[in-house]
This record gives C-alpha cells, sequence and structure tokens, in this order.
C-alpha cells in the first residue's frame, strides 16, 4: 500500500487554488478593429429590470474596476498562519519512520478488507478491496519522534504541536449512511514477484487484479485546527441512490461541500446528477468576510448508457463577479458543438478554409453567450468563435485555427488574446500580478 502521510499538501492546495487568478497574456500590441461578421446572438438576460447597455469603452473600464474589486478581496498575508503550518508539518512530521506505526495499523485494516476471489493461475491474484474511510478512525499523537495511536476516537485524528509549541489537530470525520458502489472503472492492476525456481531467473511475475468496491459515506468532514482556531473545514455531504453497480442511466447523485478558509474564505459548490434524461447541475459560489465574489452555475442534459456519456446536448452557464459582471447563456447541443470545433480544426490544418469556415458558422448557431453588467437585460457584448492563422512548428507552414472572440454592440471584433492584454488592461494585470508574485513567495518552501 501507499504510506500514509499527513494531509498537508491537501489544505497547501486549497490556498494555492485560491490564489489563482488569470488574465490574457502579457501583450503590448493595440487590438486591431476587425470588421468580420462573426455569429449572431440575441442573449436574454435575467436579474434587474436594467436595460443598460455599455459601449466599447464603457466596457472596457468596467471590466478594469470589476476586476481589481475582485483581485483587492485576496490577501496572501492572510494565508500565511496556514502556510507556516504546512512548512512545519513537512519539515518536522513526514518522514518515512514517523509513521512506522501508522503504516501498520492501516495496512492491518487494509488486510481486513482484502478478500481473495480466487487463484484461477498461478500467475493471476484476483482480489476484492473495500475502501471504507469509516474503518480508519484513532486518535494518534506525536511523541518521542514517532506518531503513536493514543486512544480509540470516532474519527481519524493527528494531534501534535506547531512551531510556537501550541496543539495542532487535523481529524477527518466520516459519518452517516454508507453506500457500496462498485464499477470496472474502480478496479486496479499491478504485479508483483515471487521466488519459484522452475521460472527463469528464479522468480515469477504474479498480476494482481483488484476489484475496488467504493463506500460512499454520507457526511465527510476534514478540520483543520491550530489552538482554538480553525484554519481549514471542508464538510462535504453526498446523497446516492444506486442498487450497488455504477449505472449511470438510473442512479442519482447529489454532492454539496464547503471550505472555510481562516475564517475568511468561503467556496460552496453543489453538484447533482440526476437520472431519468440524464440533467445534471454545478453551483460554485466564492465568499470573502461574507461578501459574494463569484456565483457560477450550469446546467446540461444529455443521454447515458451504463458505461459513460452518450450525448451532451443543452447546457445553459451563468456567471456572476461581486453583481458587476455576468456571463450568461446556452449551447444548444454539446456534442454537435465539439464534433463542430473537431472538424473546423482539422480541416484548417488541412487548408479547407471553406469548410473551416462552414463549421465555425455552424458552431456560432449553436452557442448564445453574452456579456452583461449591473444585471442589465441586455447583452452589451458577444462571445464566439472566430480563426486565428498559426504556423506548424517545423514547416513554418501557416494554417487555421479556432479562436474565441468577443464581438461588441458596435459589430467590432477581437480575439480574446488580441483584447486582454497589458496594454489594454495594465492596471488590471499589475494588480492580478501583484498578487500572484506574493502567493509565490508564500508557497515557495
Amino acid at each position: 500500500m501507499k504510506k500514509i502521510k499527513l494531509l498537508g499538501y491537501l489544505f497547501l492546495g486549497t490556498t494555492m487554488s485560491l490564489g489563482t487568478v488569470s488574465c490574457g497574456p502579457d501583450n503590448n500590441n493595440t487590438p486591431e478593429k476587425s470588421g468580420t461578421e462573426i455569429g449572431s446572438g440575441t442573449g436574454t438576460g435575467s436579474g434587474s429590470k436594467t436595460e443598460t447597455t455599455l459601449n466599447q469603452e464603457e466596457q472596457k473600464n468596467q471590466i478594469e474596476i470589476t476586476g481589481k474589486k475582485f483581485v483587492a478581496q485576496f490577501n496572501a498575508d492572510d494565508f500565511k498562519p496556514l502556510q507556516d503550518l504546512a512548512k512545519h508539518i513537512e519539515k518536522n512530521y513526514q518522514n518515512q519512520k514517523q509513521f512506522e506505526e501508522v503504516n501498520k495499523w492501516a495496512g492491518d485494516i487494509l488486510k481486513d478488507l482484502t478478500t481473495t476471489i480466487s487463484r484461477a493461475h498461478e500467475t493471476e491474484r484476483l482480489y476484492t478491496l473495500v475502501i471504507d474511510a469509516s474503518k480508519f478512525k484513532g486518535h494518534f499523537e506525536f511523541k518521542n519522534d514517532r506518531w503513536k495511536r493514543t486512544n480509540d476516537s470516532d474519527n481519524l485524528e493527528f494531534q501534535f504541536r506547531d512551531q510556537n509549541g501550541q496543539d495542532c489537530l487535523i481529524s477527518l470525520e466520516v459519518s452517516g449512511k454508507m453506500t457500496r458502489l462498485k464499477s470496472k472503472y474502480f478496479n486496479s492492476e499491478d504485479h508483483d514477484y515471487v521466488d519459484d525456481p522452475s521460472y527463469y531467473g528464479g522468480r515469477r511475475r504474479i498480476y494482481n487484479t483488484r476489484e475496488n468496491i467504493l463506500v460512499v459515506p454520507e457526511h465527510v468532514t476534514l478540520l483543520v485546527k491550530q489552538g482554538n482556531k480553525e484554519l481549514l473545514t471542508t464538510t462535504v455531504n453526498t446523497n446516492l441512490t444506486t442498487k450497488g453497480e455504477l449505472d449511470l442511466t438510473a442512479d442519482a447523485l447529489e454532492v454539496n461541500s464547503k471550505t472555510v478558509v481562516l475564517n475568511k474564505y468561503e467556496i460552496t459548490a453543489k453538484r447533482a446528477y440526476y437520472k431519468g434524461p440524464g440533467n445534471a447541475e454545478a453551483d460554485v459560489e466564492i465568499k470573502a468576510d461574507g461578501k459574494s465574489l463569484l456565483t457560477a452555475k450550469a446546467k446540461a442534459n444529455g443521454q447515458f448508457t451504463k458505461d459513460g456519456f452518450k450525448n451532451v446536448g443543452a447546457v445553459d452557464v451563468d456567471v456572476n463577479i461581486l453583481n458587476e459582471l455576468q456571463v450568461k447563456g446556452n449551447c444548444k447541443n454539446g456534442n454537435k458543438l465539439a464534433k463542430l470545433i473537431d472538424s473546423a480544426e482539422d480541416a484548417g490544418y488541412k487548408h479547407e478554409n471553406d469548410l473551416f469556415d462552414r463549421c465555425i458558422a455552424e458552431a456560432n448557431s449553436l452557442v448564445d453567450l453574452h456579456l452583461y453588467y449591473n444585471n442589465s437585460t441586455k447583452p452589451s457584448a458577444q462571445i464566439l468563435f472566430g480563426s486565428k492563422l498559426t504556423e506548424k512548428t517545423y514547416y513554418k507552414e501557416s494554417y487555421l485555427i479556432v479562436d474565441t472572440m468577443i464581438k461588441f454592440n458596435d459589430k467590432t471584433t477581437y480575439a480574446f488574446d488580441d483584447y486582454f492584454t497589458e496594454a489594454n488592461f495594465n492596471g488590471l494585470i499589475k494588480e492580478v500580478t501583484k498578487l500572484g508574485d506574493s502567493f509565490s513567495k508564500l508557497l515557495n518552501f
């Protein structure tokens, strides 16, 4: 089995994900206006009764203002306690000898959860392995340079001291209904060797095939605590309906999660997949100091087989940043759009430019995606597909690829890379770069 280690990198990943903000690449070229007409769309918005649309210059200013406000909500220094603790864990509590007792304890539990199905052949072993986090419970403390299991517990707990001598705790709580789920996609294979003089080299390779059964808990809570302060709390609530074998045509799944970092930053996610025609939803919200910074919602429907997606149909998206900038729209047919983009890329590479243009035009007829400002019901710009001329790496031969474009109400159209440049958004990109540099320094150890 893989050696068990403390969950320091888990909350490091959370810190890093919060620090990821991106804009277009640095480019000092001012975008040139294009007279090309690429697609059309009416766009429908919801929210207030505002009917305002912004011209191109007003939109540029609004994007700059909203972007700066968004970036200003994140302070890399806020994450220093979490990062300092992660460094301390990495340096002092994660070497192999310190985990000998933990590894033996976990290994014994895994043996109890593993059943040999058969030994059909001398070079093959078949197992069933039940992956059940609820079986891994106990209170571990760091004593005499070793992790020691000191008490029984309803949770899996690791207690230790930070760089200042404060008691810290990392705990994983699993509770509620436990639902078993198996699928061929969960299974795994590996091999090892045993001594056998009858084989060449005196060793025989044995292939291990494991049927992994996942036990999905109804509730999971991860807590990182320093003294009396909760640095990180993640709760995941799952509602799964299944007959035991993964079946996308019949199973129903809903997952809700909430992560709170340093009692300031909050990420809430709701994902639901339902049976029937195959409806799926995903809602995400990011908050800081109780203020909503970003909400993103997506809904899709499609057809499923027992093995996975067969077809993705209509998709709706709705993104709201600080209640000042919204991206809303839909795609009529996700599968068809993906095939058209692939066909366009292939045609562009083969210099079949007429076919490329037809594919792009049809792709744009499926997509109705627009920018809105301050919850206006009228769009101020459209997002769609266009072409970009590039070169083959070795032959210096030009060909067309699909590019993402922004089209304003005055009919001018720009490629994203040409519009979101340092020259166009100098102030915003400086703020993003400054924040990124702050996180880079914080996470560099």
